[in-house]
C-alpha cells in the first residue's frame, strides 16, 4: 500500500502534465491540503496571495487550476 502512494506521489509531483504550472507542492499531492484551508476559512485568501507571488496560473489542486486573467 505505501508503495502506491509514494508512486502516485511522485506522479503527481513529476510526471503529471500539471506539473511544470506553479503552486504549493502539498496542494498537488492531495485534496486534503485545500480541505485543510477551507475548514480554516482561509482558501480564498491563500489563493490570492499564490497568484500574487507566482502570476495568473497556478495548480491548486493534483487536478486542478485557479487562473486569474479575464482575457
Amino acid at each position: 500500500i505505501s508503495v502506491f502512494f509514494v508512486a502516485t506521489g511522485i506522479r503527481r509531483l513529476y510526471l503529471h502534465p500539471l506539473s511544470s504550472w506553479p503552486g504549493r507542492k502539498r496542494a498537488a499531492l492531495s485534496k486534503l491540503y485545500e480541505a485543510y484551508l477551507y475548514s480554516k476559512g482561509t482558501n480564498a485568501f491563500e489563493i490570492r496571495e499564490l497568484h500574487r507571488k507566482h502570476g495568473d496560473f497556478l495548480r491548486t489542486g493534483p487536478n486542478e487550476v485557479a487562473i486569474n486573467n479575464v482575457e
